[in-house]
């Protein structure tokens, strides 16, 4: 519908507060994600045993609570 756009030089170059910077490459760090999944694992099976109704139907929070341990042990074995 449009017009081709022009490739012109400078349209792919990096620009910040009307200076041209140099590129360079990001590496991200990942040494704190086993420490996070690890938390998750933890206050999500907390809220979920604390949640849990009385009676019967607290054997699925007593489950849920095994296998959140069983992941945490594996976790932890890595």
């Amino acid at each position: 519908m449009g017009p081709k756009p022009n490739m012109v030089e400078g349209k792919l170059s990096t620009y910040a507060c009307g200076e041209d910077i140099p590129g360079r490459k990001v590496q991200y760090s990942y040494h704190l994600f086993h420490f996070a999944f690890f938390f998750t694992v933890l206050h999500v099976a907390a809220l979920v045993i604390a949640t849990v109704p009385s009676g019967s139907i607290a054997m699925v929070g007593i489950v849920y609570l095994l296998i959140a341990l069983i992941a945490v042990v594996v976790l932890l074995t890595d």
